[in-house]
């Protein structure tokens, strides 16, 4: 903030003073008493210390600190050139001493930024021990405005098949990722990948669930998915996947539609290639996990965690980047934009907790 300071003549308060003046007359006095804050605050301290050497090092140190705390570098600047001719001290001396202050300052705010880190740690780390146990959470609210009914929990430790039909005895296929795509490519891309195998194969399939207030509602799950999507603002980052599951959407109540069908027979090439390997993909439960839900509670499980992994990557993603950023020299030597990051690393923890609510121990704080 740019605080100003503006002193009214004795005995009157603002509603007084403008009463017994007009608009303009109003304005002009502000326009002329209007003061700076640092300023205001270095002229009265200074009539206060007068010539009493032990009081001008005192003010000398509240204006330094007053000066450290201003995010811009040029206006830092300026005050310690304006209050050096107030003060009648040099311009270097005040200038190190407001950088030793903002040094200080900003060592403080990453001691504090990393406090709230291992706070939210701590807080994760308890909710992830009343899941374990069986324990209700005590706060927190459905993340979706749709929430799918009777989804049974999934305790194996890899993603379950893409084909949902019980019986199949078919091997597990990792997504074909190329050797130049980073960690976190290939984490979003296998994500997205397994999420568009489900449309592809039973998008125009009803699930029932939830509304926002308790009533009953069915959805496909090809609207299921964008539906939740859109609600968190989520774009699919392969502009591939992301054509196909808006096509899907928007043809999905057509006569006769199947998803399969429509995206095999796309007149875009690349659309139909990428649907015909998405069918043919062939996949099996990892070792120790048995199909006893049915087919349909099944499809709604396996949405459901794709998305919320996928969220909860996209999380992890941008924690890293403001950790990243808050060492970044621009931001280390401004307090408004470490704050900033500081707030949305805030913010990001806490959506992080609420989903660790849904995923149980599959999220870990890294």
């Amino acid at each position: 903030m740019n605080v100003k300071i503006l002193l009214l003549p004795d005995g009157d308060d603002p509603d007084s003073f403008s009463r017994k003046h007009n608009a303009q007359e109003f304005k002009e006095y502000v326009d002329a008493h209007l003061t700076d804050f640092i300023l205001f605050k270095t002229n009265l301290l200074l009539k206060d210390a007068q010539r009493d050497p032990i009081k001008r090092a005192q003010l000398t140190e509240d204006i330094v600190k007053s000066i450290a705390v201003i995010p811009d570098e040029i206006i830092r600047s300026t005050y310690v050139h304006e209050c050096a001719e107030i003060l009648g001290i040099e311009e270097g001396i005040l200038m190190r001493g407001a950088n030793k202050n903002r040094a200080a300052i900003l060592e403080n705010l990453k001691k504090e930024a990393q406090r709230e880190r291992d706070r939210q740690a701590r807080l994760l780390n308890n909710e992830l021990e009343r899941q374990s146990n069986n324990e209700t959470p005590t706060e927190g609210a459905p993340i979706d405005s749709f929430t799918p009914s009777d989804i049974p929990p999934l305790d194996n430790e890899d993603y379950p098949p893409a084909e949902l039909l019980p019986g199949e005895n078919t091997s597990i296929a990792a997504p074909t990722i190329t050797t130049k795509q980073s960690q976190t490519e290939q984490r979003f891309y296998g994500l997205e990948r397994l999420m568009m195998t489900l449309i592809t194969r039973y998008g125009e399939q009803l699930i029932e669930g939830e509304g926002a207030n308790g009533e009953k509602t069915q959805t496909t799950l090809a609207e299921y998915v964008q539906g939740d999507l859109n609600y968190d603002g989520i774009t699919l980052r392969s502009p591939l996947y992301a054509k196909m599951l808006s096509l899907t959407c928007q043809h999905i109540h057509e006569d006769g539609f199947t998803a399969s069908k429509f995206l095999l027979n796309n007149q875009e090439e690349d659309i139909s290639r990428e649907a015909a390997d998405l069918i043919n993909e062939r996949y099996q439960l990892s070792k120790g996990n048995q199909m006893t839900q049915s087919e349909e509670q099944l499809k709604v499980a396996y949405i459901s965690r794709l998305l919320l992994d996928y969220k909860n990557a996209i999380v992890e993603e941008e924690l890293k980047q403001c950790n990243a950023d808050l060492t970044r020299p621009e931001v280390k030597n401004d307090i408004t934009k470490t704050l900033e990051i500081m707030q949305r690393m805030k913010e990001l923890s806490e959506i992080q907790r609420k989903i660790a609510r849904y995923l149980g121990d599959r999220v870990m704080m890294k």
